[in-house]
């Protein structure tokens, strides 16, 4: 009879437990849902104005006199539009993904076929800002992933774009491509340059998170990418990560397991 009362006490307990927990984070839930509808809501608001105004700006630049001032003027505003128009077509990205709404095409993919296409893209544009790319691919041949071509260009192109504007001219950035012994495929890049301090390692893939706030306007970018970025490998199932010591360089990694990307 007391063994009955116990486990009926257990039972009523765990229900209690449960409930108090789910009450505590439903509030929490809500917040972060609202917080990614006002993200949507936001971007999708700001994209017609924004096209509009650079629209425009275009228009009047040539109808206006040209002087010095004048064309300072434009110049800053210009800039100012087309780096709000960036940051709203990084919202929107991060809300497609957070609803779910962009269905991802999977198709076969060579590892080591994807990196040398990445390094062509970005080669020139490397060197035009002084900043050497090396391709280091470590095996012979690759097994094919399935993955989404589209989203995989994207998360390499913010690594690159990422390790160029955070580094000093003349650091070597480096696309590798792994196969590792527990069946998983590594796709990263690497620069030589001065690290990410160890207190910005765990915030690193936040959204808006910036590791030098002072030089962020210099810098140019929305501080989304690497959210961008994590979320585009979620979606995989795969998994993103960050190493990197001041005075070391950083390595921004991608792994597509090659099981779940198979099946």
């Amino acid at each position: 009879f007391y063994g009955v009362l116990l486990l009926l006490g257990c039972i009523i307990l765990a229900v209690i437990n449960s409930w108090l927990i789910r009450s505590l984070l439903r509030p929490v839930e809500n917040s972060v849902r609202q917080q990614k509808e006002f993200v949507a809501a936001a971007g999708h608001e700001l994209k017609t104005p924004l096209a509009s105004i650079r629209a425009g700006l275009e228009v009047l630049q040539k109808h206006i006199p040209s002087s010095p001032e004048i064309s300072g003027v434009f110049y800053a505003t210009q800039s100012e539009a087309l780096r709000m128009s960036h940051l709203v077509q990084d919202l929107l990205l991060l809300a497609n993904s957070d609803r779910q709404e962009r269905k991802l095409v999977l198709t076969a993919i060579e590892p080591d076929t994807f990196c040398l296409q990445l390094y062509e893209k970005y080669q020139i544009y490397a060197k035009q800002q002084r900043h050497p790319l090396r391709l280091k691919i470590e095996e012979a041949s690759y097994p094919e992933i399935m993955a989404n071509e589209e989203a995989l260009t994207q998360i390499g192109s913010i690594f690159i774009t990422n390790a160029i504007a955070h580094t000093k001219e003349d650091t070597t950035i480096e696309i590798c491509c792994n196969l590792l012994k527990n069946n998983v495929v590594e796709i990263g890049v690497h620069d030589y340059g001065q690290g990410i301090a160890e207190k910005d390692l765990p915030r690193i893939f936040e959204r808006f998170y910036r590791v030098d706030k002072s030089h962020s306007r210099e810098i140019g970018g929305t501080g989304l990418g690497l959210a961008i970025a994590r979320n585009a490998v979620i979606v995989h199932r795969g998994s993103i990560k960050v190493y990197s010591a001041e005075g070391e360089g950083t390595t921004f990694t991608v792994r597509i397991p090659l099981i779940y990307a198979a099946s």
